[in-house]
């Protein structure tokens, strides 16, 4: 018969090995702010080459301006974690998961040479889905990683628009790509 310790020992292992198994999966989120505060970030930037179209004057003829409130360039921003579970953006970043988990795949050359990591990236969707850009936040160490975290991002574009409730006109999304060979 196993002793009580001995089998106390065994279950809470047990309980902290399906913790680990699971917050690495993405079921359990382990967040800086536990305590119920939202976390802002203000990003301070040059303009990127695809906002030169908000800096054209506003056509005053109305067949020009078909499709077009005015409002899109007072539209803001915001910058979310792609396993973020924040109520008002979980629906869409649950289906843009999906869309990027469809097209992921180990690197090959990285996978021939044992090429283990975490890339973190950051990318921005426009209002009508587009994606703008997409760069390395944190690289994983080696190349291949990292390119193929971006190829991934590159190849499940276009996402869907943003919801219209957003008000946003881009958002922008931190995203960890962790390879590992088990």
């Amino acid at each position: 018969m196993i002793p009580s310790r001995m089998m106390t020992l065994f279950v809470v292992l047990s309980l902290a090995g399906h913790m680990t198994v699971l917050s690495a999966a993405g079921f359990i989120g382990w967040y800086y702010g536990t305590s119920g505060e939202e976390v802002f970030q203000v990003e301070l930037t040059a303009r990127a080459p695809e906002d030169h179209q908000s800096t054209k004057a506003i056509p005053r003829d109305p067949s020009k301006t078909a499709g077009f409130s005015g409002l899109e360039r007072y539209r803001s921003e915001d910058t979310v974690e792609l396993g973020h579970s924040s109520r008002k953006y979980i629906d869409y970043l649950n289906h843009l998961r999906k869309q990027i988990e469809g097209q992921w795949e180990y690197p090959s050359e990285a996978y021939a040479k044992k090429q283990t990591g975490t890339a973190v990236l950051q990318f921005s969707i426009a209002s009508n889905g587009h994606l703008l850009n997409s760069h390395i936040l944190s690289s994983s160490g080696f190349e291949d990683l990292d390119s193929g975290a971006l190829a991934v991002i590159k190849a499940a574009a276009p996402y869907a628009p943003l919801p219209e409730n957003f008000n946003l006109s881009r958002l922008h999304i931190i995203a960890r790509f962790q390879y590992d060979i088990f």
